[in-house]
């Protein structure tokens, strides 16, 4: 379900309507996202006197998440994934979220590079980078 409480059934029912809107919007630049639902979810529970600790999942409509699912597809992915195959070289620079890598890659780029002679890898992940954000 979605934030707008519209389900993908219900969605895909008017999906002739639903699109001509979208891309109506779209090309006026009047398409404008709906607030997020948030939910939150229990990332660690409480222990030894210690307080759980939740997450805020961030739920968009599903009309919304249609928009940003062909937006990157369409839109995003070609310039950004050419930019990265220019960093690629000679090494891979990212596998996070791009198609055709995947972590056991890295983890195998890591080790030859290490056998290579390399002793440095920089790793980085923004897990609870948007907790903070107000």
């Amino acid at each position: 379900m979605g934030a707008d409480g519209v389900s993908l059934k219900t969605f895909e029912k008017q999906i002739d309507l639903h699109a001509d809107k979208i891309c109506k919007r779209i090309h006026a630049g009047t398409y404008q996202f709906y607030p997020f639902r948030e939910v939150e979810i229990e990332k660690e529970p409480a222990q030894s006197g210690k307080p759980a600790k939740y997450r805020t999942l961030s739920i968009a409509t599903i009309r919304d998440a249609v928009v940003q699912n062909i937006l990157y597809r369409d839109v995003l992915h070609g310039p950004i994934e050419k930019r990265f195959a220019q960093l690629d070289s000679p090494h891979i620079v990212s596998f996070a979220y791009r198609r055709g890598k995947s972590a056991p890659q890295a983890a195998r780029t890591v080790f030859r590079l290490l056998q290579d002679g390399y002793y440095h890898v920089f790793d980085a992940d923004i897990t609870s980078y948007f907790d903070y954000a107000s």
